[in-house]
């Protein structure tokens, strides 16, 4: 992980080694072709998609899903359109344009 301050948050390693625990113990499915998104990622997506919820919040939950993307990649049909709308809101309302937050949340979406 990159030292940033979203990397650095209290928050960010224990919600990664998390994830990566319930992908290892099976707790979410494997699969490439999943159909239904699960109930705990149906949360996640409402928060990240509420207009009401801070930005910072949404930096974070979108730094989670770069750190775990592989576990996100199955359900990117729901996490495509709210990840470039964020995106599109930072790129907005930054000064210096496309930042690395950015560009590697774009290759992420690429790959």
């Amino acid at each position: 992980m990159e030292m940033n301050e979203l990397n650095l948050h209290s928050c960010m390693i224990p919600m990664v080694c998390l994830l990566k625990h319930m992908e290892t113990n099976g707790i979410i499915p494997i699969n490439d072709r999943i159909s239904e998104i699960p109930p705990w990622m149906i949360c996640m997506c409402k928060k990240f998609s509420d207009p009401l919820i801070t930005f910072n919040i949404k930096l974070f939950l979108m730094c989670l899903i770069i750190h775990t993307h592989t576990i996100f990649k199955p359900y990117a049909c729901y996490w495509l359109t709210p990840i470039i709308h964020i995106c599109n809101q930072m790129f907005e309302n930054s000064s210096e344009g496309l930042n690395i937050f950015i560009i590697d949340t774009i290759v992420i979406l690429l790959s």
